[in-house]
């Protein structure tokens, strides 16, 4: 009886139980569609985002390493000339665009790791060359045509050496600071040498420039 009543039922409510039984599969398959949809366009959305803050970091970064500078490099070189350089060169970097150095050249006093800037001489010193003659050069290497003043950022140690108060320990100090640090800002900065104090800083700052 109970069989009988359970047949007739699902015979009478048949179309529902259908309609029914459609309506969930439409629901189930619209609940997946919409979460992996859904997924699928957030996945896409952080893929585009990373690959945008990529491409900006990667142009911001070229364009901080980006940019050149001029300098004149003269003195025992192949070819003595004007070239120019990426911002981050330093002096071995300027000898070897004018050529490399001659034989006769005398490096013993030139620092050859330190940076460069822009618009600045270098000046290679032949052997057996007297330094102290190298004021009456234009543009000698820490000197200037109509200036005899020293430039801090470019002087060899001999050239520190003839500042009052700079010793050949003293020169050395601020050929490694510029080494490290690159070019000074200021003459100021040259207090950060050890050794270098505001009373030495007085008696050389009229014989300096950067």
């Amino acid at each position: 009886m109970k069989q009988y009543l359970n047949k007739e039922f699902l015979l009478s409510n048949k179309t529902k139980l259908i309609k029914a039984a459609v309506i969930a599969v439409i629901i189930i398959v619209c609940f997946f569609v919409f979460v992996l949809g859904d997924s699928g366009d957030s996945d896409e959305d952080l893929t585009l985002q990373s690959q945008q803050k990529i491409s900006e970091e990667t142009g911001e970064t070229t364009e901080e390493s980006g940019g050149t500078i001029i300098v004149d490099v003269g003195g025992a070189v192949k070819v003595p000339q004007v070239v120019e350089l990426d911002a981050d060169s330093r002096v071995a970097d300027a000898v070897a665009a004018a050529g490399g150095l001659l034989e006769t050249a005398d490096t013993a006093g030139i620092n050859q790791a330190a940076f460069l800037t822009d618009g600045e001489k270098i000046y290679i010193p032949e052997k057996g060359e007297n330094l102290s003659d190298l004021a009456e050069l234009s543009g000698a290497e820490g000197l200037s045509s109509g200036d005899d003043k020293v430039n801090i950022n470019t002087a060899t140690s001999e050239e520190l050496q003839t500042l009052s108060g700079v010793g050949p320990a003293t020169a050395e100090k601020i050929l490694d600071y510029r080494s490290s640090n690159g070019a000074f800002k200021r003459i100021e900065d040259l207090k950060k040498i050890d050794g270098i104090g505001d009373k030495t800083f007085e008696k050389l700052k009229e014989q300096i420039k950067v």
